[in-house]
């Protein structure tokens, strides 16, 4: 995640492109941490 933000940095400008994809690995974190809480609770 943060190398895409450097990469957005750079461009000096924020896309859809770059929203999308932050977008999904957020979505992907939040995910991976609510498996993670429910394997804990086992």
């Amino acid at each position: 995640m943060v190398a895409l933000i450097a990469e957005n940095a750079k461009a000096g400008a924020y896309t859809r492109e770059f929203d999308e994809r932050y977008r999904r690995i957020a979505e992907e974190i939040n995910a991976l941490k609510e498996e993670q809480t429910e394997a804990g609770k086992n």
